[in-house]
């Protein structure tokens, strides 16, 4: 056995890279998934067009004229967060490689939507623009066979300055706002970040302090995360700190250290829900009992790490918000700090 794998690693490696991407799906359910994935990975950073030359790439994929309809992700989503949006990514890189124009038409499978719901575009515009209802009508499509592909966003590359800025190019191509949501965010940010100079901070709590998720990265203390920020506050002279939280309890220690310098989006705290009903596990569980809920703790959501985003620095625990923060300023914070402490 371990010389097969050892065979087939080499056929691989020696493999035309486009093969290795067209045969993927097929590898990927047979049981060489994980050596075929971490090849794939490996070159994909060295031979993919799209990584070495993403402008001319993306050019080039405007005139694709075949698409793929990415209709299902490895889990059923209720609210868009970013391992939903990192899921997309991934799969869209896919379908590009592949030569087709990608299309996301997950509809929301639970939750509190009055009817049938195209999760992705409650929130952002289709890839390209491209009208998913004339597509469908047509037959130049094929449906995505991957439900998640290797190369994808990983809360690691937030750290690697090549893959941050990769990423950063894929965020601004494809994770566009829809007008809607758009003039949302920006109302907030004229509202409480234009014209001032701003250090983000991203707190994280609740079921992610609880569930301690193996793998993923240890959050700081809320006294480290004061540290941290007095400290960077003082060597950048700056004046605000825009806290991006789900918990109140992390909020009232800031104001109290840092009295009228804490700016806050719109938002419903989770901590008070969370705290109080054992039987809830997960923030996205937590409901405000209003019209529109999911979607509504989904705007909030990303408004707030739009925000993160659009601030001079930042300084956060590593986790989904603060990786999709980093992306999404693409290389413009005069200085990042993210906590390094190791893994659950």
């Amino acid at each position: 056995m371990r010389t097969s794998l050892k065979f087939l690693k080499q056929v691989f490696k020696l493999m035309p890279y486009k093969q290795l991407v067209k045969l993927y799906p097929r590898l990927k359910k047979s049981i060489f998934a994980d050596l075929i994935d971490a090849i794939y990975e490996e070159r994909f950073i060295k031979e993919s067009e799209l990584f070495q030359n993403f402008d001319n790439y993306i050019e080039k994929a405007k005139g694709f004229t075949k698409y793929c309809l990415i209709q299902e992700g490895n889990w059923e989503y209720r609210v868009i967060n970013f391992c939903f949006i990192n899921e997309m990514m991934s799969d869209i890189i896919w379908c590009l490689e592949n030569g087709y124009k990608p299309l996301i038409d997950i509809d929301a499978k639970v939750g509190n939507y009055s009817e049938k719901t195209n999760l992705w575009e409650k929130m952002f515009k289709q890839p390209f623009n491209t009208n998913l209802k004339k597509v469908k009508a047509g037959n130049d499509f094929i449906i995505c066979p991957v439900k998640t592909h290797v190369v994808g966003p990983c809360i690691s590359d937030a750290r690697n300055t090549e893959m941050s800025v990769f990423w950063g190019k894929i965020y601004k191509e494809f994770l566009v706002f829809n007008d809607y949501c758009q003039g949302y965010i920006d109302e907030e940010f004229n509202n409480l970040i234009k014209n001032k100079n701003v250090l983000a901070c991203l707190g994280r709590g609740t079921d992610y302090l609880d569930t301690k998720p193996k793998g993923h990265p240890v959050q700081p203390s809320i006294d480290e995360l004061i540290e941290k920020v007095k400290e960077v506050k003082s060597e950048l002279n700056i004046e605000y700190i825009y806290l991006a939280t789900e918990e109140k309890k992390i909020a009232d220690r800031f104001k109290e250290i840092f009295p009228g310098k804490i700016l806050e989006n719109k938002r419903h705290y989770y901590d008070v829900s969370y705290d109080k009903d054992k039987k809830i596990n997960r923030v996205s569980q937590v409901s405000f009992n209003r019209e529109n809920d999911d979607f509504l703790k989904s705007l909030e959501y990303l408004s707030s790490i739009s925000l993160l985003s659009k601030c001079n620095s930042i300084v956060a625990g590593l986790c989904g918000g603060s990786e999709g923060a980093v992306y999404l300023n693409g290389g413009k914070y005069e200085v990042c700090y993210l906590f390094d402490k190791g893994v659950y």
